[in-house]
Order: C-alpha cells, then structure tokens, then sequence
C-alpha cells in the first residue's frame, strides 16, 4: 500500500478503506530523542483511538468495529532501520511499516492471527484486564505467554516480580542500583560498571542470561524495556520511607515529570497510611504525578484513604476551571483516569461551584481532612486574613498549597499582599513557590518586579517556573501600560529562558488563556512575545513549536471575539 508516487503510505480513507471489517489494528509509532550512542532508547506506541487529532484518522477510524482496536509490542531499532527483531512474528503478528512525510515518524498497521485474537479475548473477560491491554508491553506479554498464565488478572508490580529471575534478596540490590543508575545518569542507558558495583555480579549475570539488561560496546547498559528499570526503581522508592518521598527524588525518577510509571508503580506496592503519605508528598511535588498514580490505581487494589482521594479529586477539578488552557486539559486528562465511582461528581462539575458541591457531600474521619475541606471550600469574598496566609508556610503541602490556591481565588488586603512579598526572603524554596504563586493574581508594580526578581535571581527551579507563569498572570489581570512593561521583561529575557527548557515550556503553557478571559487584545500581547522566541532560534522543531503557540492564542482569542459578539446580539 505504498505509493509509487511519494513513496509515502495513502492518508485517511484512502488508506483505511481495504481494512474495513478486517482484524487490523493501527498503531503510531513515535522516536525519542537519540542518546550519545545512537542507539534509540524508547518508542511510545499509542492505539488507534488516541491518534493526535493532527493525523485526521478519527472519522475513519469511527467505522472500524471497536473490538479491533488494540495496542501492540514496542519496539527498539536503529533510526532509520524498518527491521524488526524476530520476536515480534514469533507473537503473531504481521507488521507492515508505512513511513509518512512526518519528521522521524513511522505508521504500522499489524493483523493478528486467529489464536492470538482468541488469547486476548479470553484476557479481556477478566476484570481489569482491559487497562492493562492498553500497555504494549502486557499486550506483548498476554500474546506471549502460556495459556495459564492469566497475565491480565495481575498488576503490573506483580507481573513485573514474577517474570524477573531474581530471588527475592537480589530483587532489592537490583532495585537500589536501578534507583542510583535513574538518579546518577538522569537517563534510560547508564554505567555498567557503577551498576554491578550496587546490584552485584549475580544480579548482572542473571539480568543478561534473560536478555532484560542489555550491554552497548561503549560499556553503558539498558533494560530490554524501561517498564522494567522503572519496576526496579519502584521497589525501591517505596521501601526507603516517607521521610525520603522529597522532590528531587521524583524528579530524578521521572526525568523530571517526563514520565511517571515508576511512580505510579511504587504507589501499587503501598496501602494504608503509607499510601496516603506518598500520594501527599508527590502533590507537594507535582499535582499530577498524584492523579496519575491514583489512576492507575483499579478499583480492586485501592490503597488510598476516601479522604486522599476526595482531596486529589477536589484539587485537580479545580484545574479544571483555570485561565491556562494547558492547565485545564491536564487536570481533565488525569480525572478521566480515576476508576473509583466517588471521582465521577469531580469529572462532571460544569462549575467550579459544582466541584466545591461535591466535596461538601464527601464525609471524613480524620480531622485533618475537614480542616482541609473547610479551606478549600472558602468563597471568592471572603477575606483572607494575614494570620490565615502563615499556612503557606506549613510543613503539609496540602495545607500549604491549597492555601495559596485560595488566596488567589478570595480577597487578600494590599497591605498583606506586600507581607506575602516580603516572604520572597524565606529560606524554604517551597514557601517561595507558593508566594509567587499568589503574588501573580494581585497586579502592582511590586510585584511585576518581585516576579521578574525570582525569574532571574532565584536559585530553585520551581519558583522561577512559578515566577513565570505568574508574570503572564500578572499581565492578563493588568492594565495596558502594565502589560507592555511585562512584555518588555519577557524579550528582554529571551536567550535567558531559551535556556532553561522547563521555564521556556511553562511560558508557552501559560500564554494560552483560555477564551473565556482572553480578548483581541491579548492576542498582540502574545505575539510579540512569540515572535520574540520564534526569531531567537533558528531550529525547525523550536519555530514549529512557537508557530503552533500562536496559532492556539488565535483560536482562543478568536473564540472569546465571536462569543463577545453573540452576547451583544
């Protein structure tokens, strides 16, 4: 099905139209950046019902029967090579690569044999098993494994123990060096040698007589797939206690919040106040580490407490509503994860008074939980006192940010808002995020210039992403005049934020407000901004990336234009 002509396979119906009523499957496979050794660490596979909207492929793919829709094995390759190991036939199924005009992209389609079709079948009558399905790599491994097996009846920790040929104590030296092999090397390929030196050369030996850990020439090594480094590195985030659970161990285990599976799986391996406690320090993190960690969660294994579920359900809804459209379409993303029923009134609220409706209804039984509930449910006029702004500095991050998300939300007096300023001096980097926070919410020339301060001098990477997005806030709530000297502080900063990716991401983020506060005006805002950033560089990806920033402010300001007129009517 290639065509002679672009030697690129057909789009959309064209191509989708012989496979009708047929038992193929369509995946995307998409390259990660390449590592020194040119070897490429990790594809991400996605099934056919969450193709990007980009591709065009929904309305085709709207007719294929919904019992044909499937993920499949992931792969490792040379860039460039349209071989595939000889496993992947050995699983049943026939791979047919279709390169597309698409920068390091490659489209498959897969058929599945009779039998295979059967083994998954008989998988997914178990309960649960369609969540696991969805991974490539326990899709792979249900297609692989003996009829008896019953892959898809066990999580993913417990699958992950079972196939490992590691006794128990080795499990944990393997765990502890998989941990320092994420944190040292912040990648998926790491020092071999540093690696036995931890684990031991038992647990290296036996790691290569299965071919799960793999040796480059250079003397680095990877695992056959990274669900398994991350398994190990599980193991050990949840044993070393809560006193260890801190950020830059999320961080390292994350490559910071790029990806949460080891998270999520040493959350599997909790229960009880353990459970609670980890699910409380990843917020004070990264809020949605915690939904996602929450959501891989199924019904039959929750761990977590009715109260630190309805807390993460009520934070996350209330991002749902925010003025960053980034923001929004996070916080509605990892609700739809939760499988427990008391998360649905938190996934439907159409305001975010339904959402403070829905935690009024939720009953605890300890007495932090209605403390937290009180503050949380405080309204857009009530006055926030200083005396209530020193919970910003509270040990709990729950306490903590959801005050700071309150105080942006109800009145502070101008005088306390200078004190919130001046606590830009705490020594606690975490106090410091949680005031430039707020600080953005309450326009002055104070603090335009206590933000652009941070932005430029602070030493933690959480408040200068904090100072950020609260300088675009600043601007949104402004005058004119303020927002051409804020415009002014972000050119100016250009080559200083390029350079720091996090920050740079988080500016682009946060530029596009949603349309219901966005106006014409804002859109000259932005694209002087934008214009800024896009002839700074010179890279194809980094422009194509600011050209779509711009064009998602178009369609919100845009959007907010054609609303305003229809009100007038």
């Amino acid at each position: 099905m290639i065509r002679p002509d672009t030697g690129f396979a057909p789009r959309g119906e064209e191509f989708f139209q012989p496979l009708m009523g047929k038992a193929f499957y369509h995946i995307e496979l998409y390259l990660d950046a390449l590592h020194d050794t040119s070897i490429i660490r990790q594809y991400q596979v996605t099934s056919a019902y969450r193709l990007p909207a980009q591709f065009q492929f929904r309305p085709v793919l709207a007719a294929i029967p919904r019992s044909c829709h499937a993920t499949c094995a992931a792969y490792r390759a040379v860039d460039g090579d349209s071989a595939f190991p000889p496993m992947h036939s050995a699983c049943g199924l026939e791979f047919a690569p279709r390169p597309l005009p698409e920068p390091r992209t490659i489209l498959l389609t897969c058929r599945m044999t009779g039998v295979d079709r059967v083994k998954l079948n008989g998988a997914s009558a178990h309960k649960g098993a369609a969540e696991i399905l969805k991974s490539p790599f326990f899709l792979n491994a249900t297609l692989q494994a003996d009829p008896g097996d019953n892959v898809a009846e066990m999580s993913r920790t417990a699958y992950l123990s079972q196939r490992l040929p590691l006794t128990l104590d080795q499990k944990t030296t393997a765990a502890t060096a998989a941990f320092s092999a994420y944190f040292v090397s912040k990648s998926r390929v790491f020092d071999l040698d540093s690696f036995r030196t931890v684990a031991g050369e038992d647990v290296v030996q036996a790691l290569r007589n299965s071919s799960e850990l793999l040796i480059l020439d250079s003397g680095e090594a990877y695992f056959s797939h990274h669900i398994i480094h991350d398994y190990l590195c599980s193991r050990h985030l949840a044993a070393i206690g809560t006193q260890e659970w801190k950020p830059q161990v999320f961080s390292a285990v994350s490559f910071d919040a790029a990806s949460f599976d080891a998270i999520a799986m040493a959350f599997e391996q909790l229960t009880g106040d353990c459970a609670d406690a980890f699910l409380r320090a990843l917020y004070d993190w990264n809020l949605y580490a915690a939904g996602y960690a929450l959501g891989q969660i199924r019904v039959n294994e929750g761990s977590a407490s009715i109260e630190v579920r309805a807390m993460i359900y009520a934070m996350l809804a209330e991002k749902r509503f925010d003025s960053v459209v980034a923001t929004r379409q996070r916080a509605k993303d990892a609700l739809m994860l939760m499988k427990f029923e008391d998360a649905t009134p938190f996934k439907t609220a159409s305001s975010f008074v339904d959402v403070q409706n829905a935690l009024s209804s939720v009953a605890g039984e300890h007495g932090w939980f209605d403390d937290w509930k009180r503050l949380f449910l405080s309204h857009p006029t009530d006055r926030i006192e200083i005396a209530q702004l020193q919970m910003l500095k509270e040990v709990d991050s729950v306490i903590g940010w959801t005050m700071a998300n309150v105080a942006k939300r109800a009145l502070v007096e101008q005088q306390d808002v200078v004190t919130l300023g001046d606590w830009l001096a705490e020594p606690n980097p975490t106090v410091r995020w949680r005031v430039v926070h707020v600080l953005g919410a309450y326009p002055s020339a104070r603090n335009m210039a206590l933000l652009t301060s941070a932005l430029d001098h602070d030493d933690d990477m959480n408040v200068r992403y904090g100072a950020v997005r609260s300088l675009i806030e600043l601007a949104a709530r402004a005058d004119a005049e303020m927002k051409a000297q804020i415009s002014l502080i972000l050119t100016g900063r250009v080559s200083n934020i390029m350079a720091q990716p996090r920050i740079k991401k988080e500016l682009q983020n946060a530029i596009v407000l949603y349309r219901s506060v966005s106006s014409p005006e804002w859109l000259g805002f932005a694209t002087g901004i934008i214009r800024a950033f896009y002839i700074e560089t010179d890279a194809i990806d980094e422009r194509d990336s600011w050209r779509s920033t711009l064009a998602a402010v178009e369609v919100e300001c845009f959007a907010s234009n054609d609303q305003a007129k229809l009100d007038r009517l």
